[in-house]
């Protein structure tokens, strides 16, 4: 019963997935699958920057930790004049 209800997931989420992939060429498949590579790499690339990001906030003396907030806040208040 379990394993049903995982193929029934599992076919709901790549289902159209699957009615796309039978009705291209080759050629946009291929294009697809680069596509799909290219968002995971960016996607794991902007992880890792959260990551190092993380870290970097979790090392910061408590007076810089106050400066960039100080400037991040000031930033946020010029943005919202300059935007209509």
């Amino acid at each position: 019963m379990g394993v049903e209800a995982l193929f029934e997931a599992a076919s709901r989420v790549f289902g159209p997935l699957r009615g796309l992939l039978n009705s291209a060429s080759l050629s946009s498949t291929l294009a697809l699958a680069g596509i799909l590579i290219l968002l995971t790499i960016g996607l794991l690339y902007i992880v890792y920057g959260l990551v190092k990001l993380g870290k970097l906030l979790w090392n910061l003396r408590v007076r810089s930790f106050l400066l960039g907030l100080t400037v991040l806040g000031a930033a946020l208040i010029l943005l919202s004049l300059v935007m209509p």
